[in-house]
């Protein structure tokens, strides 16, 4: 699975085609099977993780529509990416909405107790990946939970060869499913393609 997903985002030298593959691969069946991604990418000035793209349902009603759809029509991951590049095309989801409305400030204060991203900075500052879960108010905040709508999420770093250069936040908000280890794992050698 992931020497598949890593060719393919390889072979591409378009920014938005390797992003969209990113998203696809970590929320395909044939990929890492979360019900959701969002990307989050550093500004050219380093100063602010901004929001990008994300894909998945907004609601258990849609999931049931989506991967209905999906279903009937077995695929290769680079099948999906086509027909998930072509059906963005005009579109814009309540998945898009949200994380394009999030702008995080890389520098963490601990005076703005209401900022509530903790996470972010800690995976952008450390390198490591972070699993939440829903007993962890230190870093499921009010308004993580309130732009998510979720108690449980992965948060991993993108790097390259600069350094971290985003984020990856996955989580299986329209399943319930528990993220196990094994799945953060499986993101975490993902996320280092």
């Amino acid at each position: 699975k992931i020497n598949e997903i890593s060719a393919l985002i390889h072979a591409s030298l378009d920014l938005d085609e390797i992003l969209d593959m990113i998203l696809v691969a970590a929320t395909a069946g044939q990929g890492l099977r979360f019900n959701r991604a969002f990307l989050f990418m550093m500004n050219e000035e380093k100063k602010f993780l901004e929001g990008k793209k994300a894909i998945g349902p907004s609601d258990p009603q849609e999931a049931g529509v989506l991967w209905t759809e999906l279903d009937q029509k077995p695929q290769t991951l680079k099948d999906i990416l086509t027909s998930y590049t072509s059906a963005q095309d005009g579109r814009d989801f309540k998945v898009n909405q949200i994380v394009k409305s999030l702008r995080i400030p890389v520098t963490y204060d601990p005076q703005q107790t209401d900022s509530g991203y903790l996470a972010f900075h800690e995976v952008i500052e450390q390198g490591h990946c972070l699993l939440i879960r829903a007993k962890d108010e230190k870093y499921l905040t009010p308004t993580i939970k309130n732009f998510f709508e979720t108690d449980q999420m992965a948060i991993v770093p993108l790097i390259s060869k600069e350094g971290a250069v985003g984020v990856l936040v996955v989580d299986n908000a329209i399943t319930g499913r528990l993220i196990s280890d094994q799945d953060l794992e499986m993101l975490k050698l993902f996320a280092h393609q």
